[in-house]
């Protein structure tokens, strides 16, 4: 959450000349409203139900690059299908994220949820642990991050 995963992934599909979707934006296409919406009516289990078929649905004919939900790797039927490409974790400190999300307006269910943002953080980073690569991005521009994707997707 926060991290810029919609905006270095576009920049990532363009630079690679891949196709780029988003999750949260295919779950709002599919579900015909938005996250914050679901949550309302289904809860943080119903949006899961919602960002697995997206996932499961999405078929790219071509090798693309994919923004997956911060949460999304808390799922074993998502996480068992990362390895099939190169997953990259975004990853900012707790204060990073903080002004990120109050500079957003709070649009983010679960950064409002009773659970904190520091509980949400530690209960999310032992399931990121098996990214091929994790990018620190409290600093430098997204082109500059995207540039360093880049640079480390050459070494793999």
């Amino acid at each position: 959450m926060a991290t810029g995963k919609t905006t270095i992934g576009q920049r990532l599909a363009a630079r690679l000349n891949r196709p780029f979707f988003d999750l949260d934006a295919l779950i709002c296409a599919r579900a015909g409203r938005g996250i914050t919406a679901i949550f309302a009516a289904e809860g943080e289990e119903g949006f899961r139900r919602w960002e697995r078929a997206a996932f499961e649905g999405l078929e790219p004919a071509c090798p693309a690059v994919i923004a997956l939900g911060g949460g999304a790797v808390t799922q074993a039927s998502i996480r068992a299908a990362l390895p099939q490409g190169v997953w990259i974790s975004l990853r900012a400190r707790l204060e990073t994220l903080r002004a990120r999300l109050s500079e957003a307006g709070g649009d983010r269910p679960l950064s409002r949820a009773e659970e904190s943002l520091e509980a949400l953080y530690a209960r999310r980073a032992p399931f990121e642990e098996g990214a091929a690569l994790t990018l620190h991005v409290d600093k430098g521009s997204p082109s500059a991050l995207t540039a360093q994707i880049i640079e480390a997707l050459c070494a793999l």
